[in-house]
C-alpha cells in the first residue's frame, strides 16, 4: 500500500510530499518511523556547496561519469569545496559510497550547521555568495 508522507511547516504550508510502500498489516509506529526516514533523507536536489551552489546530483553525476581517484577531484565539479570548506567531509562522503545516502539531515539542518562552522572561524565563504543560514521564527 502505497502511503504519502507530508513535511508541513509550523504555519501549515507543505513544504514537501514523499510516497512510501508501507504494509497495511504494519505498525502505524512503524509507518510512522518510515515516513520520517524517508522525509528526512538529504534530497538529491540538495545544495551540498554552497558557495558555489553545486548540488548533490552534479556531484553523484561527476562521480559516476569521471570515477575520480581522491575526494579533491570533485572540486572539478563547479568547485565544489573550495569555498568555506564546509562541504569537504560530505564531499569525501559522496566519494566512498558514490551513490550511498549522506548524513541524515535536512537541508535546513545543514545550513545550519554550515553556518556554526562558519561563525566558528574555520571557513570563510567568497565575498557574494550564500549568506549564512539565520533561523527565523515562526
Amino acid at each position: 500500500m502505497w502511503l504519502r508522507c507530508k513535511e508541513i511547516k509550523p504555519n501549515g504550508e507543505v513544504l514537501r510530499t514523499v510516497g512510501i510502500f508501507a504494509n497495511p498489516k504494519g505498525s502505524e509506529y512503524l509507518t510512522q518511523w518510515a515516513c520520517k526516514k524517508k522525509l528526512s533523507t538529504m534530497d538529491i536536489d540538495a545544495k551540498i556547496c554552497y558557495c558555489f551552489h553545486v548540488t548533490r546530483r552534479k556531484l553523484v553525476n561527476f562521480m559516476r561519469q569521471r570515477q575520480p581517484k581522491v575526494p579533491s577531484q570533485l572540486s572539478e565539479c563547479g568547485g565544489a569545496g573550495t569555498g568555506c570548506g564546509w562541504c569537504i567531509p560530505f564531499l569525501k562522503q559522496i566519494h566512498k559510497q558514490s551513490d550511498a545516502e549522506l548524513e541524515v539531515l535536512t537541508p535546513e539542518e545543514y545550513a545550519q550547521r554550515r553556518a556554526e562552522y562558519i561563525r566558528a572561524g574555520k571557513g570563510k565563504p567568497p565575498p557574494g555568495e550564500e549568506p549564512i543560514y539565520e533561523p527565523t521564527e515562526v
